[in-house]
């Protein structure tokens, strides 16, 4: 599996779409490339495809299954955000947000896709410097994978 960001805009807002699994929830993309898509939920009231609009910008990852998924959205209102129910944790006081079954299996998956990520990428180093030591190599491996982000994101 590869761990592969995609980047587009919204050509069409939230649409609630009658399927043969019931009611379900879609946004239309049009991603950089040209290619258009929908993402789509179970949860026809799904908060984050409510607050999208026509351009903002978004984020995708492409499960196994090659359905897209949303990852994060660039344009929403960072006050917004003050509306998501939090916890506070009992060691560090900090508040930290409740996540939906939904929310988790998105974060699993794109930890999951990091994770492979820096496994090839460690992979790679290893095989071309093999004069170096394990520690080396991480350190080349997470130098390498910091730019992928900074260069994705």
């Amino acid at each position: 599996m590869s761990a592969y960001l995609y980047y587009g805009k919204v050509i069409k807002p939230l649409m609630r779409v009658q399927t043969k699994h019931g009611e379900r929830a879609v946004v239309n993309i049009k991603l950089d490339d040209g290619e258009k898509c929908g993402i789509w939920s179970e949860d026809i009231n799904e908060p984050n495809f409510i607050k999208l609009k026509v351009r903002d910008n978004v984020t995708l990852i492409k499960t196994p299954k090659g359905a897209y998924q949303l990852v994060n959205n660039k344009d929403i209102n960072s006050e917004s955000t003050s509306t998501v129910p939090t916890h506070t944790t009992k060691d560090s006081g900090a508040k930290l947000p409740i996540l939906s079954t939904q929310d988790k299996k998105e974060l699993a998956l794109y930890i999951k896709q990091q994770v492979e990520l820096f496994y090839y990428i460690n992979k790679e180093v290893s095989a071309k410097f093999t004069d170096l030591k394990s520690q080396d190599h991480r350190a080349i491996s997470m130098s390498i994978f910091i730019d992928c982000q900074r260069k994705l994101n």
